[in-house]
């Protein structure tokens, strides 16, 4: 929520000047990594929580905004490069701009799509499975230091970036099954609670671990198991919530910023006349 409040001081500025734009977004992106590797130095972070519970690796990492920004920014500017690309397509001032240029690249040749749908995989998956180097034994730290400073400060970035690689080649109408996977009708729903879910999830969470009277042998079916649990009680609780506060929120915001055109009876009688004439 606090990214997203500061984003329109961003829009301001692209609008304003383009280039000033992506300059002041990459900035925030290199000072958010930039803060979280000095973090990650002076207090001797791992690269997972469970490494170094006693430290402030969760109030560092976790809360603080700052050191969390650098992902949301990474979305943000490939937010821009796919509007320029869009806008393209109908004003020639977009054309010559980085983000035409970018998704030009990838909607002109399959192979540059097929590509960057392998790297971003490939990235996701070595971020997501790189903690697991650190967990087969809990007694003794299996990363240095200044590795575990690298991967600190670039994998929220990196794996959005990743992300948006992976995507690259859908967004622009390639990869017809990916396109279809990613981009069903049936997501439609579900992406419409997703903020909701996210507000609430670890709430429930919370509420499902306080109520339990022992302590729990964590294995990898328990996990799946309580996670898949939490994430439908995480959306049926959201339904209501959806639809008494966020769905009358958004519909009052979008007639507030974008009222509906009053047509002037004056033009409705012209056009009434020019088809009757026509008649």
């Amino acid at each position: 929520m606090t990214y997203f409040l500061f984003v329109p001081f961003i829009v301001l500025v692209y609008i304003n000047k383009r280039r000033a734009g992506i300059i002041l977004v990459v900035f925030l992106n290199i000072a958010s990594m930039i803060l979280t590797y000095v973090f990650s130095t002076i207090r001797g972070h791992s690269i997972t929580l469970l490494k170094d519970p006693a430290s402030k690796w969760r109030r560092e990492f976790y809360f603080f905004p700052y050191t969390r920004a650098g992902s949301y920014f990474i979305g943000v500017l490939f937010g821009i490069f796919y509007y320029e690309w869009m806008k393209s397509k109908k004003n020639p001032a977009f054309r010559n701009t980085i983000g035409a240029k970018l998704y030009d690249l990838v909607e002109n040749s399959t192979a540059i799509a097929v590509g960057c749908f392998i790297i971003g995989s490939v990235i996701m998956i070595c971020l997501i499975l790189a903690p697991r180097l650190e967990l087969y034994d809990m007694s003794e730290r299996h990363i240095s230091q200044f590795p575990s400073d690298i991967f600190n400060s670039l994998h929220r970035s990196l794996f959005v970036f990743a992300l948006a690689l992976f995507l690259a080649g859908p967004f622009v109408g390639k990869l017809g099954l990916i396109r279809g996977a990613f981009g069903g009708k049936l997501w439609g729903p579900w992406a419409k609670l997703t903020f909701t879910v996210y507000l609430i999830h670890i709430n429930v969470i919370s509420f499902f671990f306080y109520q339990t009277k022992g302590s729990n042998y964590i294995t990898g079916p328990f996990i799946i198991f309580v996670g898949l649990a939490c994430f439908f009680v995480s959306y049926l609780i959201a339904i209501p919530i959806s639809l008494i506060i966020e769905s009358p929120v958004l519909q009052l915001e979008r007639l507030l910023l974008f009222p509906p055109q009053k047509k002037s009876v004056i033009q409705n009688e012209e056009s009434c006349e020019l088809i009757l004439s026509k008649i």
